[in-house]
């Protein structure tokens, strides 16, 4: 989030201090950004902005379904890994760390790939830069 407001918008004889703030995460959208004089001490931010939103169409995420999952097939791919690697490092001089643990995450990451099903999920909602949920419903 950036902060767009630049200048103090309270200025007294001992201190000047930034009261307002205007954040986003989209400081391209952001035209122009000003303080004028306000009635009291209490200056005015003014702000121009673009509020053409474009919108950004969310990637379908995986969702494994564990409860679907072969487990036999996985307890047999991990039981045969398992014996490999107990013979490949089974002194400490052949031990790597970064080998072993990439042999691990390999196999963990194929057998949920082979043998837990999965399915594409999708959200209809966008994500649109700066604007809060209440804002997003009234559009």
């Amino acid at each position: 989030m950036s902060q767009m407001v630049g200048h103090a918008t309270r200025t007294t004889e001992n201190s000047s201090s930034i009261l307002d703030i205007f954040l986003t995460n989209c400081p391209g959208l952001v035209n122009h950004c000003e303080v004028i004089p306000g009635i009291s001490d209490h200056d005015i931010p003014y702000l121009d902005i673009s509020t053409r939103i474009i919108l950004n169409k969310k990637t379908p995420r995986i969702i494994y379904q564990f409860n679907k999952a072969d487990v036999h097939n996985i307890i047999t791919h991990v039981t045969n890994f398992a014996n490999t690697f107990r013979d490949q490092y089974s002194s400490a001089e052949s031990w790597d760390i970064e080998a072993m643990w990439n042999s691990i995450r390999d196999v963990v990451l194929y057998s949920i790939n082979t043998y837990v099903p999965s399915k594409k999920l999708s959200s209809k909602k966008q994500s649109l830069p700066w604007i809060n949920s209440k804002v997003r419903q009234a559009i």
